[in-house]
Formats: C-alpha cells, structure tokens, sequence
C-alpha cells in the first residue's frame, strides 16, 4: 500500500455541522483538484471529552484511509445511520452519521462543479 500525503497547498472545504451544543468544523482536504482523497480534519467547540475523542478519532482514522486512497464513498457507505448518543445533534442521528452526511454532501457538491 502506498500513502499519498497531502501537498503543502491543496483544494478543500470547510462545512458547519451543529452537534447538540457543539460546533463541528469539518475540513475536506484534496490531494489534487478533480480528485476525491486527501484529509478529513474536524475542529470541535465546546465539545465534551467524549465528542471530542469519537470526532478526533474519526477524522485521524478516515484521513489515512483517504490517504492510502480508500474511497471517500466507502466511508459514507459504513458511517451513513450510524446510530448511538448523542442522538440529537442536528445532522445527524450520531457523530459518524453526521460526518457521512457533510462528506457525502461535499462530493455531491464537487461532482456539479466538474
């Protein structure tokens, strides 16, 4: 297996995910514009312990999946209704949920400006 890195420079985006009281930052980094690997980085505000672990490690995990050029899509595919507390945190009906949401949104988004 190789690892692609990210480029110093490279294409993102930025999405505001509302989990309960928290606020997720959510960063989709790109390898190389057009294409879907890179980094997933999440900043959490005012976040308890426990949602701040589960997101930090979810973001670690899923960017060295990306960058070992796991499909982004594969990760929607596991996370998508995931369902365990926090249960009411706005987009979704669990953390890894509401990260498939924004992820899955960001490639809908990508695929309309190509």
């Amino acid at each position: 297996m190789t690892r692609t890195k990210p480029p110093n420079d490279r294409e993102g985006w930025i999405s505001k995910i509302k989990l309960g009281s928290s606020t997720v930052y959510l960063i989709m980094n790109f390898t190389e514009p057009g294409r879907d690997e890179g980094q997933l980085i999440e900043l959490l505000a005012k976040a308890d312990e426990g949602n701040q672990g589960t997101a930090d490690a979810l973001s670690l995990t899923a960017s060295l999946l990306l960058q070992y050029n796991c499909p982004p899509e594969k990760l929607v595919e596991k996370w998508r209704g995931m369902r365990f507390p926090p249960d009411s945190i706005g987009r979704g009906t669990s953390i890894p949920d509401a990260f498939a949401r924004t992820i899955q949104k960001t490639l809908e988004n990508r695929k309309e400006q190509k």
